[in-house]
């Protein structure tokens, strides 16, 4: 479930966007899946482009 800063400032499309409101409303919970969850889609993507490119 996104918070309900995340509709309003469109954190649920950009991870930046959610930090903020996430802070200022103490609502950490989803905070590590925003930071993390970019990365951990990057990586196996590049590794899948290298082999590919």
């Amino acid at each position: 479930m996104l918070s309900p800063w995340g509709r309003v400032t469109g954190g649920h499309v950009n991870p930046a966007r959610e930090f903020g409101p996430a802070v200022f409303a103490g609502d950490l919970s989803l905070l590590p899946v925003y930071l993390l969850a970019p990365p951990m889609g990057a990586l196996p993507a590049t590794a899948v482009i290298r082999r590919v490119g």
